[in-house]
């Protein structure tokens, strides 16, 4: 928390009530010894899930232990609740559980097909997850909500952003390559403060079972927008075609720890190494923007926000 700048813009009051548990997911207990667990079970009234193992490269398989079971022995602790009501389990997932959703707009709501799911094993398990989130909202007393967020940012006072994540190792490729990529693509960002506020406010309002999907209803282009920003937050760089940074990234310094972009350079490659037109996805916002109030008021990316990312990611890649 004091690395994400969190901490110290917390009140006392505020910082009394965090508590913090070594835990293990996979564990019927959570990891957490019968008697914690049962004290914990007797309080609960609220559960917001959105611990999962980041990891593009992983397969399905590699998600069974600790997220997808951990899903499973989460909504049971909610159905061991003292209360008249199981505590709501509110889910966050990922817009990549929808990524081949066909027809240009993805609903709130179970996707049809598993095939819909982008295809790695990140993706396919968010949506074994939220579908086991249907089935325990139909067979239980319990909400079960599914929280499907899209891409997130860094926030609106720091900037603060995950630099080990794509899209700042892209930013990171600048220096590294010389160039940035320019891609025809239209994206739709939100801060994470604001993404923590929407799930905060669905998650303690009285909003039934189902999908929301939290996503900025507010999209930008990439190279006629973004682009302009990056460069006037202060980063230098030449816009080329996506296969062209491709073959520069391949090319460039091979050490990650001098070029930590090099990394993802097959995922990157994957994606960017071909000619074929990129299609874009909309996400339909209606239910989850009734219950917050923090996301029907978002708004595009601008430069306030751009230099302070840039101005934070810069710092950490020098350290």
């Amino acid at each position: 928390m004091r690395e994400r700048c969190v901490f110290d813009g917390l009140s006392e009051a505020a910082l009394s009530k965090i508590v913090a548990y070594p835990s293990d997911f996979a564990e019927e207990h959570l990891g957490l010894g019968s008697e914690r667990y049962e004290a914990i079970s007797q309080d609960i009234t609220h559960l917001i899930h959105l611990a999962w193992s980041v990891n593009f490269n992983k397969s399905i398989e590699s998600f069974e232990a600790d997220c997808i079971r951990g899903v499973r022995n989460l909504t049971t602790l909610c159905l061991r609740a003292n209360r008249p009501q199981p505590a709501a389990f509110n889910f966050c997932s990922s817009v990549s559980a929808t990524a081949r959703t066909p027809g240009g707009i993805v609903p709130e709501a179970l996707p049809k097909s598993f095939e819909y799911a982008q295809e790695m094993g990140y993706a396919q398990s968010k949506l074994v997850a939220e579908n086991l989130c249907d089935r325990a909202a139909k067979q239980t007393t319990m909400k079960c909500r599914v929280l499907r967020v899209g891409q997130i940012i860094g926030d609106t006072c720091h900037g603060v952003w995950n630099e080990t994540e794509a899209i700042p190792l892209i930013f990171q490729s600048a220096k590294s390559t010389g160039a940035l990529p320019a891609l025809d693509e239209n994206p739709a960002w939100l801060p994470v403060d604001i993404v923590a506020n929407a799930c905060t406010e669905i998650a303690l309002s009285n909003a039934d079972s189902g999908v929301m999907n939290i996503v900025n209803h507010n999209s930008f282009h990439w190279t006629k927008d973004l682009l302009p920003l990056l460069s006037q937050a202060g980063l230098s760089f030449e816009a080329v075609n996506q296969r062209e940074w491709i073959r520069r990234l391949r090319s460039s310094n091979p050490d990650p720890s001098q070029n930590p972009s090099v990394k993802l350079v097959d995922f990157f490659a994957n994606k960017y190494d071909n000619d074929k037109p990129r299609g874009s996805l909309n996400f339909a916002t209606a239910s989850a923007q009734r219950h917050s109030p923090s996301l029907a008021s978002a708004g595009v990316i601008d430069i306030d926000i751009m230099k302070k990312i840039v101005s934070y990611l810069e710092a950490r890649y020098t350290q």
